[in-house]
């Protein structure tokens, strides 16, 4: 009974053997092509990680030379390399003119924020607020306008923005300013 069950599966062994012959002789071409591809895809993308590392590297390098100097020459080869951190480096400076010529989106939102922040008034500050293109810190610049609103003496207008904010930090704090009415 053994030698029967052992017969028979070794039949099923060899005539699985041919039909694996028989693909492989018909589709000699197309499997060929597909280890060429295979092969061609993946030292495409290890030379594409490669180039990637190296450019990241090299302007990793130039904004830490940025940091240390402020080389013109410095910052436009930074420009060139990789532009979100030529941008970064704008936003470090303590020049508003530098943050106008940021570019990158969130950082641009940044600068802008900035920018009204610097100039302290309340057209600056809601410009900055009521711009449908920005969406992060519209917290701090309600609480710095209900400061002012404060100073004006416009407390309706500062608990309407007050009403607005979303951060529970920066809710309590305006709070306080405008409960203990701190302005000035």
């Amino acid at each position: 009974m053994e030698i029967k069950e052992q017969l028979k599966q070794d039949e099923e062994l060899i005539v699985k053997v041919f039909q694996l012959e028989r693909f492989v002789r018909k589709h000699k071409v197309k499997l060929i092509a597909l280890g060429v591809i295979l092969a061609v895809g993946g030292l495409g993308y290890a030379i594409y990680s490669s180039l990637t590392e190296k450019r990241i590297e090299e302007a990793n390098q130039l904004l830490v030379k940025a940091g240390e100097s402020n080389s013109p020459k410095i910052m436009e080869e930074l420009k060139e390399k990789e532009k979100s951190l030529y941008d970064l480096q704008l936003l470090k400076s303590q020049n508003p003119e530098d943050w106008a010529k940021v570019t990158t989106p969130v950082l641009k939102e940044i600068a802008q924020y900035k920018i009204a922040v610097h100039k302290g008034t309340i057209e600056a500050l809601e410009s900055y607020l009521y711009n449908p293109d920005y969406h992060i810190m519209k917290d701090n610049v309600r609480f710095l306008l209900i400061k002012l609103y404060l100073e004006k003496g416009n407390r309706k207008k500062g608990l309407e923005l007050y009403s607005n904010i979303q951060n529970p930090q920066i809710k309590k704090y305006a709070k306080f300013l405008l409960h203990y009415g701190i302005a000035k």
